[in-house]
């Protein structure tokens, strides 16, 4: 037998226990009167049925019920009286009459999940600020200067400036040449001009490029 099991029951429960079993016996053999029966069975029928309609007393824990929460390592909580009592299992906290996740407790409030405790009232947090902006410093014929890229324009390309995000630069574009200082992905450089990922960049090809799944001659110039 556990623990559990051989904790002593209510008085309330012993009560109506004793009634029935009172009013049963007493049925069996014929020795019960008529109104010890009437008796007995108002008060089972009082306990069995005509409790729940009283839900004040319906919802209060028993003695037994306080005594295997706090067995099993919960907090019986309550908002006031014994009118209103609910078993708070380990790792709860007991807030307002109502169980609320201890990491979520805040002083008389239950934070959401998506809250914080601060100061004892719940808030929930403001979006991080975005990050400071890259200093670019940009490089031309007409001198060198220093601008802060925007979330809009965040890439620094150092030959022409703050470019949008998802671009390639093409630093080998010096300053005074005409030519495509950056490219937009998927897109690859190639000596100032935007040529394919799949392709190779052979300066001395014609038009500069070789087609996919050729390469560069080292000697002669040309695609091999």
């Amino acid at each position: 037998m556990t623990t559990e099991d051989s904790l002593p029951h209510d008085q309330e429960d012993i009560t109506e226990e004793h009634s029935f079993d009172e009013l049963a016996k007493g049925l069996s053999n014929g020795t019960l009167s008529r109104g010890k029966a009437l008796k007995l069975l108002g008060a089972t029928l009082f306990g069995s049925v005509l409790m729940p309609l009283f839900p004040e007393q319906a919802q209060a824990l028993t003695n037994t019920e306080r005594r295997r929460c706090t067995m099993q390592g919960g907090t019986v909580c309550s908002s006031g009286t014994r009118a209103s009592e609910v078993c708070c299992p380990s790792g709860e906290t007991c807030v307002n009459g109502a169980c609320c996740p201890s990491t979520q407790a805040c002083g008389s409030a239950c934070c959401q999940s998506d809250q914080s405790c601060v100061n004892g009232t719940c808030s929930t947090p403001e979006s991080p600020p975005p990050p400071p902006g890259v200093e670019c410093t940009v490089n031309s014929m007409s001198g060198s200067w220093t601008e802060t890229c925007t979330p809009e324009f965040p890439v620094c390309c150092p030959n022409f400036g703050c470019v949008p995000s998802g671009t390639v630069c093409c630093t080998e574009v010096p300053p005074e040449q005409e030519g495509a200082h950056y490219c937009f992905d998927p897109y690859q450089c190639c000596y100032g001009q935007c040529i394919q990922s799949d392709a190779v960049c052979c300066p001395n090809a014609v038009n500069g490029v070789c087609p996919p799944g050729t390469q560069c001659c080292t000697t002669g110039g040309g695609c091999c």
